[in-house]
């Protein structure tokens, strides 16, 4: 399928936050942490040929979208156990778009299992998957 225009990707993006966290769009800002970051995330995700909900997926799997990080600037805790400490979220998300884009097994088959869900801006289902799908392994 072809992308989506960056405007439109962006707001699919803040409708699904919005649905994720309850909270409406026009507060997203202000109580979390990754909205501001929305545009760059989407250019990011273009540049690299991924899909625009990946990096707001990863934020909310891996920090409740920002809320729950172990820095500032790595909403994504993307290499956390290995002391990572990224300059800035755009080096972070550059890193991740490298392992999905150059090392397929590492990051776009996990998320494979997402698309539909999210091709609709749900977050909120995908997570539940993902909630399920950890339940089931434990």
């Amino acid at each position: 399928t072809p992308a989506l225009p960056l405007a439109e990707e962006e707001n699919r993006i803040r409708q699904g936050l919005s649905q994720w966290s309850n909270v409406p769009v026009d507060q997203l800002e202000s109580k979390l942490p990754i909205a501001k970051d929305i545009p760059l995330m989407a250019q990011v995700a273009e540049e690299h040929g991924l899909p625009y909900w990946l990096f707001p997926l990863f934020s909310i799997m891996e920090s409740s979208a920002g809320q729950h990080t172990k820095d500032k600037n790595n909403p994504f805790n993307w290499g956390i156990r290995t002391g990572y400490k990224p300059k800035n979220l755009e080096e972070v998300m550059r890193k991740m778009a490298y392992s999905f884009t150059d090392r397929p097994d590492v990051g776009l088959d996990y998320s494979k299992r997402y698309q539909e869900p999210l091709k609709q801006g749900d977050f909120q289902q995908t997570v539940s998957i993902n909630s399920q799908q950890r339940q089931r392994k434990q």
